[in-house]
């Protein structure tokens, strides 16, 4: 991770920082009242947890930022390619047999 420096009012030279002071305005920052700035803190440390932990997000394939982060996208993936696999040819043996009842 490195730190880029991005000119000043030219939101659109960092899109993805601006997305997310988006997000956490929308989702927090506007929803939730805040009488300190201690609640303030506490409350966005709780979110930001929560959005890299627990959320799962569609550009990186829908795992979590701390799933990539920990080298574990690949095997959440292959997981997930397999449960598919195996729920498709449970309907397709369903299928087969529903056609069999249907004939005899």
């Amino acid at each position: 991770i490195h730190n880029v420096r991005t000119s000043v009012n030219h939101p659109q030279s960092n899109g993805k920082l601006e997305r997310f002071h988006g997000t956490i305005k929308t989702e927090l920052i506007r929803e939730i009242p805040m009488y300190s700035l201690e609640q303030i803190r506490e409350e966005v440390g709780k979110w930001i947890e929560e959005y890299n932990s627990l959320r799962l997000h569609s550009a990186i394939g829908y795992v979590t930022p701390m799933d990539v982060f920990y080298g574990r996208k690949e095997k959440i993936l292959a997981e997930r390619k397999e449960k598919l696999l195996e729920a498709k040819l449970k309907r397709k043996q369903y299928s087969v047999k529903a056609n069999i009842r249907l004939v005899a």
